[in-house]
């Protein structure tokens, strides 16, 4: 079993975020408006007894990053430059859930050191063929096929309303994003998008478009 690289994952977060063209893996990625939905705005419950989201694949820290123990640097290949990442394959291992969960609480074993893929759930883009790309708070689009602890299908986290919680959890999550666009030299719309979120009135907020 391949270990799947979250770097490929992180880079269609760039890719929505980007003000400048960029390079990778052969592709060239263009400046797109964003749509932002009012959605972002939601929190979420994760529950207890599930662990569905937390699969075996890489785990990611830029170097200024506290990371978990078992990571090792490697280089990554963007936009014609190498750089310099730490990170977790998981391996050496063979199991379908991370290393670092609970297999009896399903609680993250190094949730004040998560990696940046896990971090960004459920924070999510879509990417369009034509018109604007688009962010939003949403659950996982096949939820139902993902495998809990116990071995049965479909995660059980929960969307709340939008509040104060899930903005400042959006805007922390951005933030982070923000230092990752910083550290591959990538020029993108995430300050702005901080700025719309942390304007919004609560009660009237219906999203916005960044060009």
């Amino acid at each position: 079993m391949t270990t799947r690289d979250s770097f490929d994952k992180i880079v269609t977060y760039f890719a929505a975020m980007t003000s400048q063209q960029f390079s990778y893996k052969g592709k060239a990625y263009y400046p797109k408006p964003l749509v932002v939905s009012p959605l972002i705005l939601r929190h979420f419950i994760c529950h207890q007894k599930c662990g569905a989201c937390c699969p075996r694949f890489s785990l990611d820290y830029i170097p200024a990053e506290v990371r978990s123990d078992y990571v090792q640097s490697r280089c990554v290949n963007f936009n014609g430059r190498e750089f310099k990442i730490y990170s977790d394959l998981q391996n050496d291992h063979d199991n379908h859930h991370c290393r670092n969960l609970d297999m009896k609480k399903a609680l993250c074993m190094i949730y004040e050191e998560r990696p940046f893929s896990c971090d960004f759930e459920i924070l999510r883009f879509f990417h369009f063929a034509e018109g604007p790309n688009r962010i939003s708070t949403q659950l996982f689009g096949r939820a139902w096929a993902l495998t809990r602890i116990d071995g049965q299908k479909g995660a059980k986290c929960e969307l709340l309303e939008p509040s104060e919680t899930g903005r400042d959890e959006a805007v922390r999550k951005l933030r982070r994003l923000q230092q990752w666009c910083k550290y591959f030299k990538l020029k993108s719309k995430t300050a702005k998008l901080i700025t719309i979120l942390n304007n919004a009135d609560m009660e009237t907020f219906g999203g916005a478009r960044i060009d």
